[in-house]
């Protein structure tokens, strides 16, 4: 996977499974030929056209990434690959509103492009272009058929997206009216299995027939789905636990105005113990480790430099009501290896990523599935 540039200040990859594109354009080029006798002309609408379909998916993905960023939710990269493409969101909206928005985001911009393709194509002809064409394709000029084809895959882009199965976005607008109703678990896990079951249709309909395009999205759509239900699952089992029973007290506060090498001194003596540096408006600032100190001061001996680099270590707080799998999405993603854990505004304790390691199965298993 390579990054190419930025929209929007968002990262773009392309993977390498994105070469396929050009393997689809050359057996579309066949297809349009009649025969399997190689013709240029129409590798080169095939290519155009592909490459047309890939502009579209980015928008699509644009849509979502930037309705992310409406609701508040950043967005990491965005990534082009061989089955089209994906926007990858820090998280899901905690609220079902902003998760139905994101998801209903990519195939609104679809649908106002598919508008523009339309009405351009009628305006064009005398508003007789549909009217009027009647299966004869092969007869329109080169740009009006590219555009037509162009409005024809992304209405089936459109349709195809908006099935009420995950990992479409149709599941997650779905999941999201889900909520409402039902914990967020079983939303996903609801949305989860009806996307296994479009999955396991596209293969039968693919081996109906006999099509090699439908195994493909249709293994896609199945693993995919799986996923989701093994975390949605993850996600329930993790839930049984309380956040305040798995925290400690092993912890230090430490007053703006108290002197550092005091605090160095006690951090010494415990490695391990956390220490609590307030801010100005005496809430919490930082959480480090008393042995994260040392190493600090050892390295940042001059007292303004020393407190720029206390104050540059990125900290997490979590309040103590908050369910447990959220912490998990943060110590597997963010690699956070504790929380300060909040009880109103005060520090209540300790929440250590180890903690929650241990009530996580080593592999998907009977656990997960029942």
């Amino acid at each position: 996977m390579k990054q190419i540039g930025k929209l929007f200040s968002i990262p773009l990859f392309i993977h390498w499974s994105a070469i396929a594109f050009p393997a689809f354009a050359l057996w579309h080029s066949f297809t349009i030929h009649g025969d399997y006798a190689f013709c240029g002309e129409c590798f080169s609408f095939s290519l155009l056209l592909f490459a047309a379909l890939l502009f579209l998916v980015l928008i699509h993905e644009l849509g979502h990434a930037l309705a992310g960023r409406y609701v508040g939710i950043p967005t990491d990269r965005i990534v082009i690959n061989g089955l089209g493409g994906a926007a990858y969101l820090q998280h899901l909206g905690e609220k079902p509103r902003e998760t139905i928005l994101v998801a209903i985001s990519g195939p609104l911009t679809n649908i106002a492009i598919g508008l523009l393709l339309y009405f351009y194509l009628e305006w064009a002809n005398g508003f007789e272009f549909f009217s009027g064409l009647h299966g004869g394709l092969f007869r329109l000029e080169f740009w009006e058929r590219l555009l037509y084809l162009l409005f024809y895959y992304n209405l089936v882009l459109i349709l195809f997206n908006l099935l009420p199965g995950l990992p479409l976005d149709g599941g997650w607008v779905l999941e999201g009216f889900l909520r409402y109703v039902m914990p967020a678990h079983w939303a996903t896990i609801v949305a989860a299995r009806l996307g296994q079951l479009l999955g396991a249709g596209m293969f039968v309909l693919g081996a109906w027939l006999v099509d090699w395009i439908f195994p493909l999205f249709a293994a896609f759509i199945f693993w995919y789905a799986t996923r989701q239900l093994v975390r949605a699952k993850l996600q329930r089992h993790l839930n049984r636990y309380a956040i305040a029973g798995l925290m400690h007290q092993d912890f230090s506060m430490v007053e703006e105005a108290e002197p550092m090498l005091g605090v160095l001194e006690r951090a010494g003596k415990a490695p391990a113990q956390y220490f609590m540096i307030s801010d100005e408006e005496g809430k919490l600032g930082a959480m480090l480790s008393g042995g994260q100190l040392v190493q600090i001061y050892q390295e940042n001996k001059e007292d303004d430099a020393f407190l720029e680099a206390v104050s540059n270590v990125q900290s997490f707080a979590i309040h103590e009501n908050t369910p447990l799998s959220v912490a998990w999405d943060y110590i597997r993603h963010k690699q956070v290896a504790a929380f300060a854990v909040l009880r109103g505004d005060e520090v209540a304790g300790v929440l250590e990523a180890e903690a929650v390691r241990q009530l996580v199965p080593k592999k998907p298993g009977p656990s997960l599935f029942h």
